[in-house]
């Protein structure tokens, strides 16, 4: 069963397994990777201060140099620093998996129609250089054509973009799974794939 089936048959909220497996579509893991190795860096640097600031609480304390009371303050002082550098890190990721799940869980499934204009088109080729640095899924999305799709909830007008087999007209129809809160929408290539997408204001 494809992503745009499931979300049809599976009613909100959507369970779990769902949830998860399109929350990684929305917030893929390789991005969390890229942050976190630059966010390493910063740990350790952060780290290297708390050992400096270890060190120096030992000496204050009368400890020699080279001890192993002032060595092992110099690492809990590292330890410490680096741990805490981390934790926003960590709360960062969970809050943007948790929102991804939320719009997994709880959107609607709405209709829009293409409303691309011809200033719309370098946006095309920006979503094929993104999908293409995802690796997995953008390879196999790069025949596609991509189009401002147009929906109204609530009384306001939304856009997103989407993808297509062949060059859409204006006024063709696309699904989205959008929710007011979450800052992407999914939308579905020819296949039912999920496409994700950042909203706007139509």
């Amino acid at each position: 069963m494809n992503d745009l089936d499931a979300l049809k048959a599976a009613h909100a909220p959507r369970d779990l397994a769902l949830c998860n497996r399109l929350a990684r579509v929305i917030e893929p893991t390789a991005g969390f990777f890229a942050y976190g190795v630059l966010w390493t860096l910063g740990a350790l640097g952060l780290g290297g201060v708390g050992m400096i600031a270890g060190a120096g609480l030992g000496l204050g304390l009368g400890l020699e140099k080279g001890s192993n009371g002032l060595i092992g303050l110099g690492l809990a002082g590292f330890g410490l620093f680096a741990l805490g550098a981390w934790l926003p890190f960590v709360r960062w990721a969970k809050r943007k998996r948790n929102a991804a799940r939320m719009l997994v869980r709880d959107g609607r499934l709405v209709t829009g129609v293409v409303a691309t204009s011809n200033t719309d088109r370098a946006v095309e080729t920006a979503a094929r250089v993104a999908l293409a640095a995802t690796g997995g899924a953008g390879g196999a999305l790069q025949g596609l054509h991509w189009a401002r799709v147009v929906f109204e909830v609530d009384g306001q007008n939304r856009a997103v973009l989407c993808p297509f087999a062949a060059q859409p007209a204006a006024g063709d129809a696309s699904v989205v799974l959008y929710h007011p809160e979450a800052k992407y929408a999914l939308g579905f290539d020819p296949t039912g794939r999920a496409c994700v997408s950042g909203v706007h204001g139509g």
